[in-house]
């Protein structure tokens, strides 16, 4: 018997033009690593206010052992205020990386051809 899937709303998108999350070219804006899962993705609000630019988000939640009801943890979730993303361009994508070494978590993003 099939599952109802499990949907998790981590922020909301940015009102744009251009998409900006999830794009179909878009590489490791997710990733799962030593049992959490990494997300990476922009939203145009702080603290629920509405602003005039993107701001990068990271967010993680743990993977419980299967059979535990969820099979997930809660997200937790990061929001890098010092930076803000202004062109409309969706090729401005996020990625992520976790170095499976130490645990250092890489994020690149904003590295369109815009100035």
């Amino acid at each position: 018997m099939l599952k109802d899937p499990v949907i998790s709303v981590l922020g909301k998108d940015p009102n744009r033009v251009h998409r900006i999350n999830a794009n179909s070219f878009q590489q490791n804006a997710i990733t799962t690593i030593k049992g959490w899962q990494y997300a990476a993705f922009y939203t145009d609000e702080i603290k629920g206010e509405k602003k005039d630019g993107c701001f990068v988000n990271l967010a993680r939640r743990q993977i419980l052992p299967s059979g535990t009801l969820g099979a997930t943890g809660a997200w937790h979730t990061f929001l890098f205020e010092g930076y803000k993303q202004t062109v409309d361009d969706g090729h401005n994508t996020i990625s992520i990386g976790i170095c499976e070494g130490d645990g250092t978590i890489h994020v690149a993003f904003d590295h369109h051809c815009d100035q």
